[in-house]
C-alpha cells in the first residue's frame, strides 16, 4: 500500500481524540475485545490491529489520548506529528460535545504541518426504544430522515475545514460491527485520499485531478478526435478493470452522462473529455474513491497526484544506449506517427502557435506555461 508520497506504508497509525467521556476509549476496546464493555481504562496505550480487521496490508497501530488533549498543545502536536488519520469523536447523546469540535480539535488539526484527514464520528448513536420499534415494522424512511439530518449537521465542519475528509455514527453497544467499520473507514481516508482529487468546499474536482483525467482520456483516444468513442471506452474499461464491458453498460453510460449535461456526450453518441472527466469524478460521490485511484495508479500517478515516470522506461532509454555515451535514441514508426497524429489534431494552418502548444502540454504538470519556450513532453502519453 502507498501513502502520499508513494512509499509502502507497513503500518498505519490511527489517533483517536475527543472531549472526556465521548467514548472513545471504549469503542477501541470494543474493536480490540469483539465485544462491549461497561467499564473500561481511562486511556488505553496504544494497540496493534492485525490487517485481516482492516482488510489492508498493513498492521492499524490505534492510540488513544486524555479527553482535554486540546488543551496540552504541544502534547496534541506532538500526537499528531506520526499521524496518517484522525477519528475525531463527539457523543450524540451531548450536542456541547459536537459544538466544541471545531474550537477544541479542528482548529489545531487543520493548522498542524502533518494535516492529516480527519474522520469524525458521533459516538453513543444508539437507537432508542421508539426507533426500535420503527425500523422493526419496517420503517426506514425515519432512518433516512436520521441520516439527512445528521448530514446536514456535518456539512458546515466539511466546508470550514479541509481536514474532515468523511464523518458517520456508531454505537459499540448496540452494534459492535458499526465500530469495526470506523477503523475500515479511517483506513480508506489514508489509502483513498480524498484530499488530491475533490474540494469540499466548493464540491469541485482539484486541478490537479482534471489535469490527471484529461492525460488518461488523450491515452485511449486513439484517433485524436477528442471524444471517446464506444470501442474506445471499452478498451479503457478493459485496460484500467481488466473486464470488458457490455454494450447496455455504454449505453446507460451515455444515456446519465447526457441527461447530466448534453455537452457531455456528443450527438454521435460519443463522451467529450469533459464527459470522461464528470465520469470518473462520479467515483466519488458514489463513495469510490478507491475505482478512481485504480485509475489513476494504472497511469503512474502517486497518492499526492505527482505523475511518475516509470522506472523500467528510464531503463529501456538508458539500455538503448548501448552504454555508449555518444549514442542517440530514434523515434520509432509508432512514435512518428504518433506525433505526426498529435501535430494533425492541434495545428492550425500546419502550424502549431503557442496556445497550441500549451494546449498539447496542459496534460502534464507544470509544463504548460513552458512550452511555447521550448519546453517539451509526450501530447497524450
Amino acid at each position: 500500500m502507498a501513502d502520499a508520497g508513494g512509499d509502502t506504508l507497513d503500518e498505519i497509525h490511527v489517533v483517536v481524540v475527543g472531549d472526556p467521556g465521548v467514548g472513545k476509549t471504549s469503542l477501541i476496546a470494543t474493536v480490540v475485545a469483539d465485544h462491549f464493555s461497561e467499564v473500561v481504562d481511562r486511556v488505553m496505550m496504544p494497540v496493534s490491529l492485525p490487517p485481516e480487521l482492516t482488510f489492508r496490508d498493513s498492521t492499524m497501530w490505534v492510540h488513544d489520548t486524555p479527553g482535554r488533549l486540546w488543551e496540552d498543545r504541544a502534547q496534541l502536536r506532538d500526537e499528531l506529528r506520526e499521524a496518517h488519520v484522525v477519528v475525531l469523536c463527539y457523543a450524540t447523546d451531548e450536542p456541547t460535545t459536537f459544538d466544541l469540535l471545531a474550537e477544541h480539535w479542528l482548529v489545531q488539526i487543520e493548522n498542524h504541518p502533518n494535516k492529516p484527514p480527519v474522520l469524525i464520528v458521533g459516538l453513543k448513536a444508539d437507537p432508542t426504544a421508539a426507533e426500535g420499534e420503527e425500523e422493526a415494522a419496517g420503517r426506514a424512511d425515519a432512518r433516512r430522515e436520521r441520516e439527512e439530518a445528521f448530514q446536514l449537521r456535518m456539512m458546515p465542519l466539511l466546508q470550514s475545514f479541509r481536514c474532515v475528509e468523511a464523518a458517520m455514527t456508531c454505537s459499540a453497544r448496540n452494534l459492535i460491527s458499526s465500530a469495526h467499520d470506523c477503523f475500515f473507514v479511517a483506513t480508506r481516508l489514508v489509502t483513498f485520499p480524498v484530499a488530491p482529487l475533490f474540494d469540499v468546499r466548493s464540491e469541485t474536482p482539484t486541478p490537479a485531478l482534471r489535469r490527471a483525467l484529461r492525460r488518461v482520456f488523450r491515452i485511449f483516444d486513439r484517433d485524436f478526435d477528442g471524444c471517446l468513442s464506444p470501442s474506445e471506452l471499452e478498451t479503457f474499461q478493459e485496460d484500467v478493470f481488466g473486464m470488458p464491458l457490455t454494450s447496455d453498460a455504454v449505453r446507460s453510460i451515455v444515456d446519465t452522462l447526457r441527461r447530466e449535461d448534453r455537452r457531455f456526450v456528443t450527438r454521435g453518441g460519443d463522451i467529450t473529455e469533459s464527459g470522461f472527466v464528470a465520469l470518473c469524478v462520479r467515483f466519488i460521490a458514489a463513495d469510490r474513491a478507491g475505482t478512481l485511484w485504480q485509475v489513476l495508479s494504472r497511469f503512474s500517478y502517486g497518492r499526492d497526484l505527482v505523475l511518475r515516470i516509470p522506472d523500467d522506461a528510464v531503463t529501456v532509454a538508458r539500455d538503448a544506449r548501448g552504454g555508449d555515451d555518444d549514442a542517440v535514441c530514434c523515434l520509432s514508426d509508432a512514435g512518428t506517427r504518433f506525433l505526426t497524429d498529435v501535430f494533425a489534431q492541434w495545428s492550425s494552418g500546419g502550424l502549431l502557435s503557442r496556445s497550441d502548444l500549451s494546449d498539447i502540454f496542459s496534460v502534464l504538470p507544470d509544463v504548460g506555461g513552458e512550452a511555447g519556450d521550448g519546453g517539451g513532453g509526450g501530447g497524450g502519453g
